[in-house]
């Protein structure tokens, strides 16, 4: 984990720089030469403990440099002694510790040196600068190794989280597998079993042929819509499965006539763009947009005829479908859910989708750009 955005942790942060910068300017009010580099490198300092949410490995050298520049130039004691640890402490929870190792050793290195310039040069007693080198390096390294402690919870409770959500997903996977699989499964069998029966029964031409088509649009879009489900619930259960490419403009014409079979009536008086004219995805989203709303009018119109009419131009793609339907009047949740849909889909990809007011019937239209 390497500088990751912002926590929610990080909003004590500005309160407690702002005390530790008061203190550390309080401790210099007796000698008026003093305040100016104390409220300059305290500042600079202080500044560092917010920073360390979004820049952690820059807030720790620039701590450790302005912290041990404050000590070599000899000014006064104070709560500057605390930025360097708490600025470990919240570096710590935002990056692993191969990450800050790098970064927290030259920190406390410019640290203690300024300590000991301190010792050396204002004539600091020196077993005071050495026990405050040494608190100041225990404080740090505890305040990162409690940083990457609760770094490490955080992970823990991520990843609990993500394979709670995996073994609910397995078993949503499970039950659709085990209920609309085997739905879909005897809907197919049960119209093999039907035109095997037809086969042995005298019945008009007429009847006979669209009674056939019926039964095999039946059994062909079951199936189609078993292996389908087959294969999402294995992306789902094991996230390798390969996916097949979705179904496009190439596939509208064949959805018609598998419509068409079930008694509607559908014209289409334009021509179908060739997929070579349209990106991948928008062809995509134009077969959704087709299949829902042809959906919606078999089970929800009572219509009788339908229209789909495609216009490219200017760069734009317009798509409509129609009926002489019953219109909005029925309109069902399920209906809703469908247009939310397809509106959704439609707009991810940059155009909108409408379903206006006509006399009669229902009509959707979908304006989609197409790059050039």
């Amino acid at each position: 984990m390497t500088e990751p955005g912002p926590v929610r942790g990080s909003w004590y942060t500005p309160l407690v720089s702002a005390l530790l910068f008061i203190g550390s300017v309080g401790a210099a009010h007796e000698d008026s030469r003093q305040v100016l580099p104390v409220l300059v490198l305290a500042g600079i300092a202080t500044l560092c403990l917010p920073a360390a949410w979004w820049h952690p490995r820059p807030a720790v050298l620039v701590a450790g440099a302005a912290v041990g520049a404050y000590f070599a130039l000899g000014l006064p004691n104070g709560p500057l002694f605390a930025v360097m640890p708490m600025t470990a402490f919240i570096a710590a929870q935002r990056l692993r510790w191969p990450a800050l190792r790098p970064v927290i050793l030259p920190a406390l290195v410019l640290l203690t040196t300024g300590l000991a310039v301190k010792a050396i040069v204002h004539e600091a007693p020196g077993h005071v600068t050495a026990w405050q080198a040494l608190g100041v390096l225990a404080l740090t390294l505890g305040g990162s190794l409690a940083g990457l402690r609760l770094n490490d919870r955080k992970d823990l409770r991520a990843e609990q989280a993500r394979r709670s959500a995996t073994e609910e997903q397995l078993r949503m996977a499970q039950g659709l597998h085990d209920g609309v699989g085997h739905g879909l499964a005897v809907i197919a069998m049960h119209a093999q079993v039907a035109m095997h029966v037809l086969d042995k029964t005298t019945i008009p031409a007429e009847d006979d042929q669209r009674l056939r088509q019926s039964l095999d649009a039946i059994r062909s879009s079951s199936q189609d819509s078993l292996t389908a489900l087959r294969r999402e619930l294995a992306v789902m259960s094991s996230g390798t499965a390969t996916r097949a490419p979705a179904p496009g403009l190439a596939d509208i014409r064949p959805l018609l006539e598998r419509v068409r079979s079930g008694g509607l009536t559908v014209e289409l008086p334009s021509d179908v763009p060739q997929p070579s004219e349209l990106p991948g995805e928008v062809g995509q989203v134009v077969y959704a947009v087709v299949q829902e709303s042809l959906t919606n009018v078999l089970r929800h119109a009572q219509a009788q005829r339908a229209v789909v009419t495609f216009r490219l131009s200017g760069g734009r793609l317009s798509v409509t479908i129609a009926d002489d339907g019953v219109g909005a009047q029925t309109a069902s949740s399920s209906l809703g859910m469908g247009i939310a849909g397809m509106r959704k889909r439609v707009e991810n990809i940059g155009g909108h989708l409408e379903t206006p007011v006509v006399a009669s019937g229902f009509v959707v239209n979908a304006t989609i750009p197409v790059p050039s």
